[in-house]
């Protein structure tokens, strides 16, 4: 493979897939993931006998909490009867994240560098529910819709796929 090139690498068959930019470096390889602060190195463990031993992959990983990549707009309504906080984790709740019974409203929510948005429903700090929704990197017309509603006796928050 050329200096430069991006390669697609499975490493879920469920639903991810990881881009990057695989470039030569000395001896060994150097593969950069797209939109990600991870880099991982290949070195070869053969050589001649001579040779100084090679030195193992290494891997950087990013901070547990690494910075949003993206925003995207999220569409949330409350079907309760009380006001609820509707946040995305790492928020804390407050006046802009407090949405009002039967309110129905939209506002920017950071997407996580592999593409997830934790929402999480709180009123007077207790979390009465959590639920993840994915984002398809390059489709904007993909849009989480997040509803609140207690008298759903399964689930009182859900998230599902709008599309504008």
């Amino acid at each position: 493979m050329p200096d430069g090139s991006t390669r697609n690498v499975p490493i879920d068959e469920q639903f991810k897939t990881i881009t990057g930019r695989l470039t030569r470096e000395g001896a060994g390889w150097r593969y950069q993931l797209q939109n990600e602060p991870i880099t991982v190195r290949f070195t070869p463990l053969g050589g001649a006998a001579s040779a100084a031993p090679a030195a193992p992959p290494t891997t950087t990983a990013a901070p547990a909490q690494a910075a949003p990549s993206a925003v995207i707009r999220a569409e949330l309504y409350n079907a309760s009867s009380q006001p609820v906080h509707i946040i995305v984790q790492g928020e804390q709740a407050g006046p802009a994240n407090r949405v009002e019974p039967g309110q129905r409203t939209s506002r920017n929510v950071p997407v996580r560098p592999d593409w997830a948005i934790p929402f999480i429903a709180i009123r007077d700090g207790q979390t009465l529910g959590t639920r993840i929704w994915r984002a398809s990197p390059g489709d904007p017309s993909r849009t989480p819709v997040v509803v609140f509603d207690e008298r759903n006796p399964f689930e009182k928050l859900t998230v599902t796929t709008g599309l504008r």
